[in-house]
């Protein structure tokens, strides 16, 4: 449905661009990370080695 059909006025077209980064968690959020990371390799069993999680990005 156009908004002529609707009733409602055209708006005006923007242009739009994307921006990209590199994802870099702030020191706290990477250390929170780190504890919970730590804290799930601890819940695994201990008979198998734990697989490498960081840097998978």
């Amino acid at each position: 449905m156009t908004p002529e059909i609707a009733g409602l006025p055209a708006l005006p077209k923007m242009a739009l661009f994307l921006h990209r980064k590199e994802a870099e968690p702030d020191p706290v959020a990477a250390r929170l990370g780190d504890i919970l990371l730590q804290a799930a390799l601890e819940t695994l069993p201990q008979t198998q080695p734990a697989p490498v999680l960081r840097n998978v990005a």
